[in-house]
């Protein structure tokens, strides 16, 4: 059967699993009016719920969002309350799998958000991290499934993360980043790196190189599988337009990594 689709100026994300883990119920949100929007359906998209405002949204709006396979739902986007080209950044919750959602909270304010929003939870805590406008990376934290935010921390040494990066987390998998680190004078030289240990206090205190040599990487990404091995990906430029696609796995938290295996080249 052919899906009605909620009207909007562009999907953002779509979610699967929301009102409960393995269910065919999604959540769509999308942009439309300068306004966040989000409808859901329960019968794998032969039917949606009308799409419902969360919020202001920016012109074009960078967003994250997670849940926890419980009905529970995040989601973090910047809009321009401040002013024009001023980005703040947001957050709203369903607890219901986005049948109801919560007035939409602001966790940055003053128009010091970038991009680069990711949102993730371990199941207790949940955890937003964004790149601000001066290239540092903040995060916040919520303890009860993002009804309230703690105030925004810049991301203390010794991580220092570089765009792009990608953060894990899951019911019961620890928070997790996958990122590249720039080293030399190359402006696309750089190494494949993991953090974990999140503190809440400084964040991720543990940084070890997947790739331990000065190689032209993006598009880093992390996930844990179900028997707690951690695999990372990313993408290594080899000349023109042309890639490889490389893997790795940790089945030790992040602590030590396999030898790089490629996966297929361009």
């Amino acid at each position: 059967d052919r899906a009605t689709v909620p009207e909007g100026d562009g999907a953002l994300d779509v979610m699967d699993g929301v009102v409960s883990s393995g269910t065919r119920s999604f959540l769509m949100l999308a942009v439309k009016d300068n306004a966040l929007v989000a409808a859901r359906t329960t019968d794998a998209g032969r039917s949606w719920t009308p799409a419902r405002v969360l919020g202001p949204a920016a012109r074009y709006p960078r967003m994250g969002a997670a849940h926890d396979g419980a009905g529970n739902i995040v989601v973090s986007w910047i809009t321009e309350e401040t002013g024009p080209g001023e980005r703040d950044l947001m957050a709203a919750r369903s607890s219901d799998g986005g049948a109801t959602w919560n007035e939409p909270q602001t966790i940055a304010a003053g128009g010091g958000v970038r991009f680069s929003i990711q949102v993730a939870t371990d199941g207790t805590e949940w955890l937003v991290a964004w790149r601000a406008v001066n290239s540092a990376f903040n995060f916040s934290v919520s303890r009860d499934a993002g009804l309230t935010w703690t105030q925004s921390r810049e991301i203390a040494p010794p991580l220092a993360v570089s765009t792009p990066f990608h953060l894990m987390g899951g019911p019961g998998i620890p928070f997790a980043v996958a990122h590249r680190d720039r080293e030399g004078w190359e402006p696309y030289s750089n190494r494949m790196f993991v953090s974990s240990e999140f503190d809440r206090e400084r964040g991720w205190q543990r940084t070890n190189p997947v790739i331990d040599v000065i190689a032209i990487v993006d598009q880093p990404d992390i996930a844990s599988g179900p028997d707690g091995r951690w695999t990372a990906v990313w993408r290594r430029k080899r000349s023109g337009n042309r890639f490889e696609l490389y893997a790795s796995h940790s089945a030790d938290l992040g602590a030590t990594w396999s030898e790089p295996q490629l996966v297929f080249r361009t």
